[in-house]
């Protein structure tokens, strides 16, 4: 910092793509203060090191934090690190590394700083990895091509609702720097990142009345294949250098799409900004939009993936309760959760870290078990369970919360104050026209309000078609930047409630927004997760007869759909028969 004559560096948990999930040349966070989250941005000074990270990881950062770092929760009485240094760097200079950053954050952290005479500083050499020692290489894992018969649209299909939507914003060009956006309109997948089958790579299309020019930068090794060359070449895709990019788009004069909420800095001043057309990024949304084949990819594999998952929850209440383990933790019921999933057809590993966690541990939202440090999981205790995989037909996302014994009152009160929350939603009748997922947003958590309780993270958010699963721009939460689940959108439904030393509990299905099958212009969920309540920590005594019937019938269509596949597994179907009988409606 000092030969830069900076006063302050920004650190972000991001690599030049914005991703959510990195590579792990690019934790630099976790390098500098150990903190392992997905989310949150670290500030430097001379004398102070702060990180800012949202409610889904203050009580994981509390634990994580080296000694010396600052929490900056991200709450409303906290102030967010922009308007925190245009009050303390004053005049100051703010260093970063430009392709860690996007457009957006940079303009918008500029304009703030302004009010406080303090300025920015692009450093390309990032300061962080000037110190790493050991710092680990970027992966280089090959590509494969996303056969057709699993994703139903070609390529050059794909990109002809693109080229629409380009042209709307009268320009002809586009530059895309999202990974998942990248593998989708290529039909192509990867390993690059942790969970998410994606290649590290940026893309340029120019669509001309005859012809359209395709550009992928990316290293050449990962498509050293007979089958992904013929893929390339069949589409017309033209391979560079992946820094080529930034070159190549300072040569060029068109006026360039880009996505000022997405691509970096270094790309943005490269286009320069009298070239960019900022718009949200067309791809994405369409992507977004599920096709019939893929509709009935996520529907097959969330048969399979609910099989394994409750062929998982069987065998470890029998550990917990009938063999009396007391040497069984977290971390290796996460093992034995995957070992389950990895029997499934068309599988292709975990879609995120499992999130194991008994007792006190589940009130860590995004809790990861490590192999020393992991719990015992415990009968008395309840146990949350938030896990998912890749298929090659699909992305799945399932959270499900047991009590192995006895649990308390209030235990089944809060659990099923959860799962109504999470009811009210899937049961929810909307108009096609609702611009805004602010008032699902408030169903989900209504029966928490009635008792002054609330929980620190969103509601739902989309999923990709053997993409990420977080995939943006769908979800259900307080922001008006979401967009709410419209016709053929898949989003999860997830609320919880957490109790710091104590439990947590959260109840995840993903669903399919379809049209309502009597209501014209009215949408309806249809949920695809195929794994049972916990019967026992259901209170009956709070749901009405309504919820009392959507709970019978789904688990009526999780065991028949279940059953016939678990006739050579009596302990897993055992299971399954009893989580599945029916709740009596009372009769006064």
């Amino acid at each position: 910092m000092a030969q830069h004559n900076i006063n302050a560096y920004l650190v972000p948990h991001n690599d030049a793509h914005s991703s959510e999930y990195t590579m792990a040349s690019d934790e630099r966070i976790r390098f500098i203060c150990g903190f392992s989250g997905s989310a949150g941005i670290c500030v430097v000074t001379q004398d102070k090191a702060l990180l800012w990270t949202d409610g889904r990881y203050f009580i994981q950062a509390e634990k994580q934090l080296e000694a010396g770092w600052e929490l900056m929760k991200i709450i409303p009485e906290v102030p967010f690190y922009n308007k925190w240094l245009a009050t303390n760097v004053k005049g100051g200079i703010v260093g970063f590394d430009p392709t860690l950053h996007t457009a957006n954050a940079i303009n918008n952290l500029k304009a703030i700083l302004s009010t406080g005479n303090a300025s920015m500083m692009s450093i390309d050499q990032n300061l962080v990895d000037s110190v790493w020692k050991n710092k680990p290489q970027p992966t280089q894992n090959s590509a494969f091509v996303h056969k057709l018969e699993y994703v139903h649209e070609d390529v050059s299909t794909k990109l002809a609702k693109v080229k629409v939507k380009v042209l709307e914003k009268k320009t002809s060009a586009m530059v895309v720097s999202t990974l998942d956006n990248i593998c989708w309109l290529l039909n192509l997948r990867g390993s690059d990142i942790p969970f998410n089958p994606v290649f590290t790579s940026f893309l340029y299309l120019h669509f001309e009345e005859q012809n359209t020019t395709v550009i992928l930068y990316s290293d050449s090794s990962k498509f050293a294949s007979a089958e992904v060359k013929e893929h390339l070449q069949k589409n017309n895709v033209l391979l560079k250098p992946y820094l080529d990019v930034y070159r190549d788009l300072g040569l060029n004069h068109l006026n360039i799409l880009c996505d000022l909420g997405e691509i970096n800095y270094r790309l943005y001043t490269a286009i320069q900004p009298t070239r960019a057309v900022n718009a949200p990024n067309p791809i994405a949304l369409i992507k977004s939009v599920k096709n019939p084949r893929e509709i009935q990819g996520f529907t097959e594999c969330h048969v399979r993936d609910g099989l394994n998952l409750l062929k998982y929850l069987a065998w470890l209440e029998n550990e917990i309760v009938v063999k009396k383990r007391k040497d069984l933790n977290e971390y290796d019921a996460a093992l034995k959760a995957e070992e389950f999933r990895s029997k499934g057809d068309l599988y292709m590993g975990l879609s995120f870290d499992t999130i194991s966690s008994t007792g006190p541990n589940g009130a860590i939202i995004h809790y990861k078990p490590e192999k020393d440090t992991s719990a015992i999981i415990k009968e008395e205790e309840i146990y949350l369970i938030d896990s998912g995989a890749q298929y090659l037909d699909g992305t799945t996302d399932v959270t499900r919360t047991v009590h192995m014994g006895t649990p308390t009152d209030y235990e089944r009160e809060m659990y099923t104050r959860v799962l109504m929350g999470n009811l009210d939603i899937e049961m929810l009748i909307y108009p096609e026209t609702m611009n805004s997922s602010i008032g699902m947003n408030l169903l989900a958590r209504w029966h928490l309000y009635e008792k002054g309780l609330d929980f620190r993270h969103g509601v739902g958010h989309g999923v990709g078609y053997f993409l990420n699963v977080h995939e943006s721009p769908v979800g259900i939460s307080s922001s008006n930047l979401v967009q709410v689940p419209l016709k053929d959108n898949i989003t999860s439904i997830e609320p919880g409630y957490y109790e710091e030393g104590k439990f947590g509990i959260r109840v995840e299905n993903l669903v399919i927004a379809k049209s309502h099958p009597e209501f014209k212009g009215y949408l309806h969920f249809d949920n695809i997760t195929i794994c049972p309540y916990n019967k026992k920590l259901i209170k009956k005594e709070l749901l009405t007869e309504k919820y009392i019937k959507h709970i019978n019938a789904y688990h009526k269509k999780v065991k028949e759909i279940l059953t016939p596949l678990l006739q050579d597994d009596p302990l897993a179907l055992a299971y399954l028969e009893r989580e599945t009988v029916e709740l009596q409606i009372s009769k006064e």
